[in-house]
């Protein structure tokens, strides 16, 4: 199987739009699986995505994890997709983000909140939703942690000489 670090960015940034969308119109769902499966779905690509660039540059490894632990929004993306995996609570990136910048840990998932919003009209009804991820330490905006995730991605993508995915060199 070829690991196409290109794909795994293209869609995380897929998640990214449907995470948007949900944000602002789901039209008249009120389903908050949808809320939550986007959440994971970008989650997930966001970390493993680590994974693909290791890969595909493998004399550029260390610094992708380096960049993971020194970045709160990937530490905490790397717990998020270990506690979605494991089912249960995970926190070592937290914590080893902690020793690397002394900005404290969020500490150990509590609990992921979906909030729905109905505008009605005479003529229709528009829903939209935003989660809410608490940690024993903080709670985060899932959109605000993707939009900080996706950021930090490019950051790391532009320092190393890798051009973003959508540009189509490198």
């Amino acid at each position: 199987m070829k690991f196409n670090w290109r794909e795994k960015y293209a869609k995380m940034m897929r998640g990214f739009e449907r995470l948007e969308r949900i944000y602002t119109d789901t039209g008249s769902s009120i389903s908050t699986d949808d809320a939550r499966e986007a959440t994971e779905n970008f989650f997930s690509h966001a970390y493993h995505l680590k994974d693909y660039l290791k890969r595909a540059f493998p004399e550029k490894a260390q610094r992708v994890e380096d960049c993971v632990t020194a970045s709160r929004a990937l530490s905490l993306v790397a717990d998020l997709r270990n506690s979605f995996k494991h089912g249960h609570d995970v926190k070592t990136r937290c914590t080893d983000h902690e020793k690397e910048t002394g900005v404290p840990a969020s500490g150990d998932l509590v609990r992921i909140n979906t909030h729905t919003k109905i505008d009605l009209t005479p003529t229709m009804s528009q829903c939209s939703q935003r989660l809410e991820i608490t940690f024993e330490n903080g709670t985060f905006d899932a959109l605000d942690l993707a939009t900080e995730t996706v950021k930090a991605w490019d950051d790391f993508l532009a320092v190393e000489g890798i051009s973003s995915a959508s540009s189509g060199s490198s």
